[in-house]
């Protein structure tokens, strides 16, 4: 009796959104005929008739009302409409001929009576079992749909962090934009060792600087990694709900297939109910629809947590190839900075060959002036220092450019880490 009560109060709720659909209206008649209540029954099918006057099942279940509370005239006039729209319903058949045949007994009515109750009292049972089943899947569905809600939920969060991360990633390359400009000042002021060096110093002053700010950078990177874990087990938490869903519908699959073996038992006895029978098969496979669209839905909320999965550790062995590359690039930063030394080592070694040289020059001019009959040799001499002059001036230029040129790949290298940085702060940019 309280699972009737139910079922009216779930009817109520989808009447309120859906009042033209006749099956409704002919169910919530069924559970008020159920309970006794069969003015309010009638009044149901009445409702059914006149939204599709050719629906057989309200036709007859309203016979059925009429024939509790007379008079057999309205319930055999009910069972004909039946008849008409559903010829092959060995039911109606049966109860017309009984109803009919002239000449019956008071005793032969009751007799006709009391075997149309046993026979309605076991299709309530079917129908009582048929019901409790629908709710249970209902009750499935709406658990699906709060998980699937989670979810939106934990997208819309992802989201946000990722407009966050975004506006970190600018403020980067504005950073970025200041340091490039610092580096070309730089190139434009290598003409001359002492401003280089000056330069040099300023710039890894910034660098030092910028150092600070990926230090900071890195303090955001790891409450980035912690809202990710956050969401982990946000997802975590999904899946365990949706396991649960699992099971509960692997228990109303079970409960549906003890419900199809009482059904297999319900056929053999109600050879002469064919009719009703095909009635509540027909609700039965609207249940494995239903079933099925749970199904559907359960498979689409696993392949989006799959994707979700898929794409933090796509973030991951992204985030790992760019520690590598930074790696890479310190070394190179290192091996650049060795060849800078040296470079540096082998031009203050050419300005003191260069101011030796000069000194010569010079000691070579004061002996041509202390000895005229030493012009010739002299002057070869001096043509000689001249073209060693000349050719460590070429060297010395040489490597001037080369030193420059090394400027350049460094400030060119610390501009790529600098890149390498921003990539690795923002796995969630790069993912989209």
């Amino acid at each position: 009796m309280k699972r009737y009560s139910e079922a009216i109060a779930f009817y109520n709720q989808v009447l309120e959104v859906d009042a033209k659909a006749a099956s409704i209206w002919i169910d919530r008649g069924t559970a008020f005929y159920q309970l006794g209540r069969y003015e309010k029954a009638i009044t149901d099918f009445d409702k059914a008739i006149q939204l599709d006057a050719q629906n057989s099942l309200a036709w007859k279940q309203r016979g059925f009302a009429l024939y509790r509370i007379g008079p057999y005239e309205h319930a055999i006039a009910s069972f004909k409409k039946a008849a008409k729209y559903e010829p092959d319903d060995v039911e109606v058949a049966g109860l017309l001929t009984v109803l009919q045949t002239s000449g019956e007994s008071q005793g032969e009515l009751q007799t006709s009576q009391q075997r149309l109750v046993a026979v309605r009292t076991e299709i309530s049972t079917a129908e009582d079992k048929l019901l409790l089943l629908r709710s249970e899947t209902q009750t499935a569905t709406a658990q699906l749909e709060s998980s699937q809600a989670q979810v939106r939920q934990s997208q819309q969060q992802l989201v946000a962090l990722t407009g966050k991360t975004q506006t970190a990633q600018s403020q980067l390359e504005s950073s970025q934009a200041q340091v490039r400009q610092s580096q070309q000042q730089l190139v434009a002021l290598t003409g001359k060792i002492q401003t280089a060096q000056s330069q040099l110093e300023s710039s890894q002053a910034q660098v030092r600087q910028s150092q600070q700010q990926l230090v900071a950078l890195r303090g955001e990177i790891q409450t980035i990694q912690e809202r990710f874990k956050s969401f982990k087990a946000e997802r975590q938490s999904l899946e365990q709900k949706l396991v649960a869903v699992g099971r509960e519908i692997k228990t109303a699959q079970e409960r549906l297939e003890a419900s199809r073996r009482e059904q297999r038992g319900l056929d053999q006895k109600l050879v002469a109910v064919r009719g009703q029978i095909k009635t509540s098969q027909g609700r039965l496979e609207a249940s494995r629809r239903e079933q099925r669209g749970l199904d559907q839905k359960r498979v689409a909320v696993g392949r989006e947590i799959k994707t979700a999965q898929e794409r933090l550790e796509a973030s991951r062995r992204e985030q790992r190839g760019l520690d590598q590359k930074r790696v890479a690039v310190g070394r190179e930063i290192k091996t650049l900075q060795k060849q800078r030394d040296t470079f540096r080592s082998e031009v203050h070694t050419s300005q003191e060959r260069l101011v030796a040289l000069r000194g010569k020059i010079r000691s070579l001019e004061e002996n041509i002036n202390v000895s005229q009959g030493k012009l010739r040799q002299l002057n070869d001499k001096k043509q000689v220092a001249a073209e060693n002059l000349r050719v460590a001036e070429i060297q010395y230029r040489g490597l001037q450019e080369k030193l420059s040129r090394l400027e350049v790949a460094i400030s060119r290298i610390r501009g790529t880490q600098q890149a390498s940085y921003e990539v690795k702060r923002c796995p969630l940019a790069n993912q989209r």
